[in-house]
């Protein structure tokens, strides 16, 4: 609602920045939405759903998270990108996976969004929930960027298909890349389309080395995968 006239406001439709809300199972969610420059309704652009860490999340947690490590790393691509508030219990809850797809749903209600290029990332416990709703919600989404974090027990052989790239520190303490490795190796014997970029140094709470990856190796990836959805 508009607070100076009472009458009902416009969803963002241009370029740029916005926190909103939406309902999901009667509770208020909190969403960060960034339209790229560009974008002018016409041409539906791919989305990426952008899963935040842990912590204490706030009001627009999502939105933290979406200027610290998303918006720095697909800066450059032409995609609407959509950064959720969860509970700090995480995403691979039926809480988490009704927020993450209440703010999906209303993006996609709202501005011209190409469903058939949706992907979904997320770091450290937004990477769990990368896991878990790519592997829960198999056929919503084209692609899967799971970073510093372990898979968890998921049933790997659902993934078969889906196109991975997997982000993981060697110097990781606080998570460390053996069960992402195990994890990787599987996939690779079902010969599975993932990438497995095993960063030499930086440890769980360092995102330098995993922004440059996201720009300069993963934005080609998902440039090709969006070409045959």
């Amino acid at each position: 609602m508009d607070p100076s006239s009472g009458a009902p406001q416009a969803y963002p439709s241009t370029p740029g920045m916005y926190n909103l809300t939406t309902q999901a199972e009667g509770h208020t969610v909190s969403y960060t939405l960034r339209i790229p420059a560009g974008y002018e309704g016409h041409t539906a652009l791919p989305v990426i759903l952008c899963l935040h860490f842990g912590g204490q999340p706030t009001e627009f947690y999502g939105g933290r998270f979406l200027g610290l490590i998303p918006l720095p790393g697909f800066g450059s691509l032409s995609a609407i990108m959509v950064a959720p508030t969860a509970h700090q219990r995480g995403w691979a809850t039926p809480t988490g996976e009704a927020a993450a797809f209440a703010a999906l749903a209303e993006v996609e209600q709202h501005l011209t969004v190409d469903t058939r290029r949706r992907v979904v990332m997320g770091y450290s416990m937004g990477g769990r929930g990368t896991w878990h709703l790519a592997t829960t919600f198999r056929s919503h989404f084209v692609a899967a960027i799971p970073i510093a974090s372990r898979p968890g027990e998921i049933a790997l052989d659902t993934l078969r298909d889906l196109p991975l790239y997997v982000i993981h520190s060697e110097a990781d303490r606080r998570v460390p890349i053996e069960d992402t490795a195990k994890a990787v190796e599987q996939l690779h014997a079902m010969d599975a389309p993932v990438e497995f970029a095993h960063l030499p140094s930086g440890d769980h709470f360092d995102y330098r080395l995993v922004i440059a990856e996201l720009r300069t190796k993963v934005c080609p990836w998902l440039e090709t995968v969006w070409q045959h959805p």
